[in-house]
């Protein structure tokens, strides 16, 4: 009696365990292929805007006035409220610079330190960007973007975007601008 409660108690704990792992897999599985959808669409709108496509850009986001765009530079940040705000800013600067530039993007692999987090028909993304400056020197950025599920596509509902290098008063985790401070 002891030996078939044993055998029971064995088999019962291997399929329980054998479940959980399936249950496990398929979630790992399924945010590798989310992962891999919000990547590819943030290298799409990030080669669509090098190239000076505006209709293909446009494509990438949210029409609604909640769409955010925050970009800081060297010597400028730059601000759009709403998606009409930003539709004539990013349009009126592909028309006075219409020169495709993707060849700053050092490649398709300009995305690292890729990190997404998904709840729902919301995602919130973060990686680094590289990409070369026309002095030819290597400029990476921190950037996120919110992600909003519309239908059954992922949508840009916000941008963010900062230099990941250091200047004298910043550290690690926390960039100053200028003479900030």
């Amino acid at each position: 009696m002891k030996f078939k409660i044993i055998i029971l108690f064995t088999l019962y704990v291997s399929l329980v365990s054998s479940c959980i792992s399936k249950a496990v897999n398929s979630k790992i599985s399924a945010n590798d292929n989310i992962n891999a959808t919000l990547k590819s669409i943030i290298i799409n709108e990030n080669a669509d805007f090098y190239k000076k496509d505006i209709n293909a850009w446009c494509s990438h986001f949210v029409k609604d006035s909640a769409v955010q765009w925050l970009c800081v530079e060297d010597n400028v940040t730059l601000r759009a409220n709403g998606w009409n705000d930003l539709y004539k800013f990013v349009s009126d600067y592909m028309v006075q610079n219409p020169k495709s530039e993707i060849d700053t993007l050092t490649s398709q692999n300009a995305i690292t330190n890729f990190r997404a987090i998904v709840a729902d028909s919301m995602a919130y993304v973060i990686f680094t960007k590289s990409h070369l400056n026309t002095d030819k020197t290597m400029k990476q950025l921190n950037e996120t973007r919110v992600l909003k599920k519309v239908g059954n596509e992922w949508k840009i509902l916000a941008i963010t975007s900062s230099p990941a290098y250091l200047t004298p008063k910043s550290s690690k985790n926390i960039f100053i601008h200028g003479d900030a401070l």
